[in-house]
Parts: structure tokens; C-alpha cells; sequence
């Protein structure tokens, strides 16, 4: 078999795994989300620039996590003179950035108290692989709870008890 067949054969299989091109724009919800993302190549395999942007507000305070990871996968040809590989999903190491940004496309560090507002999560970077590249993004979103002005009331209702008794039990030594 020549190495064009080969190649040809390895491209006509592998396009049966590949998965739909990465959308540019999501939207998610509250809680949890496991996405595989598959951004696309260019003609021929070719490098292409990806930027991808995923979009969530919310409705009063809350805190993110989120964990990006580059799946990478090979496929292999036997030849006659061993084996001949390609690298079918690939993203260039140095190329792939991502974070949380706020509604004035500012850069978030602390996750753990945020505001209500529009957010979006940006992943970017540059495949390098025959049919694009592919990354997983696991995500969670949190609602942090609101006391309640029942909750607040009856706090301050307790703390003047509590003055009152120590007040009467001064007077009355």
C-alpha cells in the first residue's frame, strides 16, 4: 500500500469519528456542565484560530469553577515499514488561553464572589491537528443564597434580647 493510500484510506476512516465543529457562541444555565468541544481545521487540515465564548448571567450573587483540558488523539497506519501517525485532534499548547469575563470584557480572578450580571467564559486558541482540535470543559455555576429579611429581623430581635437581659441582670446586681 503507498503512503498516499494510506493517507487516504486514514482519511476516509477517520472522518467517520469526527464530531460537529465547535459552536462560536453557548449559552448556559446554573449548575453543572461536561462539554467536549471540537473546534475545526482549516482546508486540508490546515491551522485555524478558534474563539469560542460561552455566555451565563446571574440573577444575584454566585461563584464559578470551571476546569479547560486539550483532548488530543492519534491514529495510526501500518506500513511496511511500521507505522505511520497522524495527529488528528490537536491544539497548540502554547495558543490555548481561557477565563471568565465580565459584561465590561474584564478579566474575573476571584470566582468566588460574584456580582449579578452578564458573564461569558472565552476559550481561544489554534488547532493543529488534521481534523481541528478538542478541548472539555467542565463548568459549574452557583447560585450563592440571599438571606432573607425574616432572617435578618429576627437576628436583630435576638441580639435585643439578649442586651436586654444583660442590661436588667446589671441593674439589678
Amino acid at each position: 500500500m503507498s503512503k498516499l493510500t494510506g493517507f487516504a484510506l486514514a482519511t476516509l476512516l477517520v472522518s467517520g469519528f469526527a464530531t460537529n465543529a465547535s459552536a462560536a457562541t453557548a449559552t448556559l444555565g446554573a449548575g453543572s456542565t461536561n462539554l467536549i468541544i471540537t473546534a475545526p481545521s482549516g482546508t486540508n487540515g490546515a491551522s485555524v484560530t478558534f474563539n469560542d465564548l460561552f455566555n451565563f448571567t446571574l440573577t444575584g450573587p454566585g461563584k464559578v469553577s470551571y476546569q479547560v483540558t486539550e483532548k488530543e488523539f492519534q491514529f495510526g497506519v501500518p506500513t511496511p515499514s511500521g507505522f505511520l501517525t497522524y495527529q488528528l485532534y490537536d491544539i497548540d499548547d502554547s495558543s490555548l488561553t481561557y477565563g471568565l469575563y465580565n459584561s465590561a470584557n474584564q478579566l474575573v480572578t476571584n470566582l468566588n464572589s460574584l456580582t449579578s450580571g452578564a458573564y461569558s467564559f472565552k476559550v481561544s486558541g489554534l488547532t493543529t491537528g488534521l481534523l481541528g482540535g478538542q478541548y472539555s470543559l467542565k463548568m459549574n455555576i452557583t447560585a450563592l443564597p440571599v438571606p432573607e429579611p425574616e432572617t435578618n429581623l429576627m437576628m436583630l430581635l435576638g441580639l435585643a434580647a439578649i442586651g436586654r437581659i444583660a442590661y436588667r441582670k446589671k441593674t439589678s446586681a
